[in-house]
């Protein structure tokens, strides 16, 4: 079975956690690959972690170089400008909007689901549907999509609905369904326009009609927010309070840390570095094609983008990591971010605890050391920034 051969392959794959750009999404539509190799997942987990963090306070004017690091030599000034990254302000709106979120997703693990058999479809219901999508000509014909089909899909919290990558579900979609009658209706017809720069090729800049039938609804059941709820749901937690402590803690690092990031202005960026990236990039996708026994052709066609968008997003996703990475040694310089030994037995901990590991043996079995420390940095970084940060409303 022939393997992608656009460049060469490294040890990991690599995204970072941010606003989701195409290549992150592109990867998260092949996910379900990697909930069957736990070490793959694993890797790639450790290695967001140890990346996934970048962008701060100062115009750099200095030149700062790092000892023992993967940017020894790397004169930062000629790379980034960080914004200032102490006095930040915090939205405690979003932090709430976010911890709501988060809650509910940790309550939905012990839900029940109730058929919906009569009345409208409502806000919150979850909705199963088939749908077929044409294309529509200027002069009302329809020609069938075959990118534009989808199969038993379920709708998860209707009107609220996100993927698991984050993403959106059709609005357009989900607003033709609710407010119908469940007892009499059998089609719903919803009309998109895509943009010129979707990521499937046969979409862009199409005006695509679907024909939607609704195959099932049922609601929610929601269990009581309670201290044996949340410990059923989420055995590293023993109740509510340190559910809170721990997800209101997290919420607020990566709010800051997401704002510095699109906030820092990248000059250039370093070539070696891309080359890294790209290269694990390529790596993803040459596992998932070996699994899957796909050629590199066939990935393109599942995926609905030429080798030209694939290399733009190999692209994409290299820039984005190497811009965190950066941003991250520079704090961790600027700053004099240090990790005494002592420090280390406590970090390790609550590594693994924030990746359900039952001991620290056990994660180091998944994880090495380097990245794990790389890791601690991150969390020292962060920790600044929250430390130095302002709320408001």
């Amino acid at each position: 079975m022939a393997t992608v051969n656009p460049p060469k392959k490294h040890k990991y794959p690599v995204y970072a956690q941010k606003k989701e750009t195409k290549a992150m999404a592109l990867m998260h539509k092949i996910g379900d690959f990697f909930k069957l190799n736990k070490k793959m997942i694993i890797m790639v987990t450790s290695i967001v972690l140890a990346v996934a963090i970048v962008t701060s306070a100062l115009i750099i004017g200095l030149n700062y170089y790092f000892v023992d690091t993967p940017y020894d030599g790397v004169r930062f000034a000629d790379y980034i400008m960080v914004p200032e990254y102490f006095g930040m302000e915090l939205s405690q709106k979003k932090v709430e909007e976010n911890f709501e979120t988060q809650k509910k997703e940790l309550l939905k693990k012990l839900a029940t689901y109730e058929d919906v058999k009569s009345g409208l479809i409502e806000e919150g219901h979850n909705v199963t549907i088939s749908a077929e999508g044409f294309l529509v000509g200027a002069d009302g014909s329809e020609v069938k999509v075959s990118k534009a089909t989808i199969n038993e899909y379920e709708i998860t919290d209707i009107g609220n609905h996100v993927t698991e990558s984050g993403a959106g579900f059709s609005k357009e979609i989900q607003d033709a369904i609710i407010g119908t009658n469940i007892e009499s209706v059998k089609k719903i017809t919803a009309n998109i326009d895509y943009p010129d720069d979707y990521s499937i090729a046969e979409l862009k800049g199409q005006n695509v009609k679907y024909y939607v039938t609704v195959k099932k609804v049922t609601k929610t059941i929601m269990p009581e927010y309670t201290d044996a709820v949340v410990k059923a749901a989420d055995s590293r937690f023993t109740g509510i309070a340190q559910f809170e402590e721990y997800t209101y803690r997290q919420i607020k690092l990566n709010l800051l840390w997401n704002k510095l990031i699109s906030n820092t202005i990248v000059i250039k960026y370093p070539e070696k570095k891309l080359k890294i990236y790209r290269n694990e990039f390529d790596d993803y996708y040459n596992a998932y094609m070996e699994q899957k026994k796909l050629t590199f052709e066939k990935l393109l066609t599942e995926m609905g983008i030429t080798g030209e968008e694939y290399n733009s997003l190999r692209n994409e996703y290299a820039e984005s990591t190497v811009k965190e990475e950066i941003v991250l040694y520079f704090i961790a310089k600027t700053e004099k971010i240090r990790v005494a030994s002592s420090d280390y037995k406590t970090a390790y901990e609550s590594i693994a605890f924030d990746n359900g590991y039952s001991s620290v043996d056990d994660m180091l079995k998944d994880y090495s050391e380097d990245v794990i420390e790389r890791t601690v940095i991150w969390e020292k970084v962060k920790s600044v920034i929250l430390e130095k940060a302002v709320s408001v409303e």
